[in-house]
C-alpha cells in the first residue's frame, strides 16, 4: 500500500480558506506562518498534505527580517544548513515556499509533489518545496489568484497537460498511474 494517496484530496480541496486552515494544522508548532503564503501554493501545498498524512510544514512565510535572521546565523555558523538564501531573494519572503517534514522518502514524495505543481527546487534541501516554473499566478503574472482560477491551471508533468481541477477528482489508481508513467519515462530519459 502506497503511503501517499489521495484519499481525501478527491473532496476537491480548492476553497481557499479550508485550504489555509488544513496548512495551519499541519505545522509543526505555531510559530510557523502558513496564512502569509501565497493562495495557490497554498491549495497545491494542502492537496500535497492530504495525499501524504504524515508531511508537516516546518516554515513557510519569511518576513525580509526573519530570513536576514536565518542568512545571519547561517553566515557565523549557528544555524547548520546547506545554503540560506540572502535576504530579498528567497521563495519564503514571497509566500511561494515551504519547508516540510516527513517520516517517509523523499524521493517519492518529490514524485508525487509533481502531480499538483509542486517542486523540490534546491538539490541541498530535499525538504524546500516551490510551485513549479510555469504554471500559477507567477507563470499568469498575476499576484492573487482565485479559487475558482485555481481549478483552471494547466498542470505539466513531463511534457502532459493536465487540467488540475481534474486532478483534483482523479482516483488514487489514476494518481498512481501518472507517478508510475512519470517515474518510467525519468529511467528512460536517464538510460539514454
Amino acid at each position: 500500500m502506497n503511503w501517499c494517496s489521495v484519499g481525501a484530496a478527491q473532496s476537491e480541496i480548492v476553497d481557499t480558506k479550508q485550504a489555509y486552515d488544513l496548512l495551519r494544522a499541519r505545522r509543526v508548532n505555531e510559530t510557523v506562518n502558513t496564512d502569509g503564503l501565497e493562495a495557490d501554493f497554498v491549495v497545491r501545498l494542502a492537496l500535497l498534505c492530504v495525499a501524504c498524512p504524515e508531511l508537516q510544514i516546518v516554515s513557510g512565510f519569511r518576513t525580509y527580517a526573519e530570513q536576514k535572521a536565518l542568512y545571519d546565523a547561517w553566515k557565523n555558523g549557528t544555524y547548520q544548513v546547506p545554503v540560506v538564501a540572502v535576504p530579498g531573494t528567497s521563495a519564503h519572503e514571497s509566500g511561494r515556499a515551504a519547508d516540510v517534514s516527513t517520516t517517509r522518502a523523499w524521493t517519492e514524495l518529490h514524485i508525487r509533489a509533481e502531480v499538483f505543481g509542486l517542486v523540490f527546487p534546491v538539490a541541498s534541501e530535499a525538504w524546500h518545496v516551490e510551485t513549479a516554473k510555469g504554471i500559477g499566478p507567477i507563470a499568469q503574472e498575476e499576484e492573487d489568484m482565485q479559487a475558482d482560477e485555481i481549478k483552471t491551471v494547466q498542470i505539466t508533468v513531463e511534457g502532459q497537460q493536465y487540467n488540475f481541477a481534474d486532478v483534483i477528482g482523479w482516483t488514487l489508481e489514476q494518481l498512481n498511474k501518472l507517478v508510475r508513467d512519470v517515474e518510467e519515462m525519468k529511467r528512460e530519459l536517464a538510460s539514454r
